[in-house]
């Protein structure tokens, strides 16, 4: 009964389309502004629900967009790995927790 209605909460908020909204926005902005590459951050492999349909929203806006090289990354991993060399990431595509982490590392 739990799970159910954990899952049932977690598909409602997510799939609203916000998601999608977020990532069509980025890959406009990446495509208006000259950018090249946007990574998508993630914990898909905790979180599987919410992050899994983050990360099908963004596949799908990424299709539609050719010209821009998509990836997808762990945000542990990205937390990593721009402390060791920043340029390695041009725009980066999260939801609004992971961007509260990120952000607060990348202000040291």
């Amino acid at each position: 009964w739990y799970q159910r209605r954990v899952r049932e909460a977690v598909v409602s908020t997510q799939s609203t389309g916000s998601s999608g909204i977020n990532a069509e926005y980025a890959f406009k902005y990446a495509v208006d502004n000259g950018r090249s590459n946007i990574v998508a951050l993630h914990k898909a492999n905790i979180m599987k629900m919410s992050d899994g349909l983050f990360l099908e929203e963004c596949r799908a806006v990424a299709e539609q967009y050719p010209q821009i090289k998509y990836r997808e990354m762990y945000l542990d991993s990205a937390c990593l790995k721009i402390v060791k060399d920043p340029t390695q990431f041009d725009m980066m595509l999260m939801p609004n927790l992971y961007g509260d982490i990120f952000s607060d590392l990348t202000s040291v």
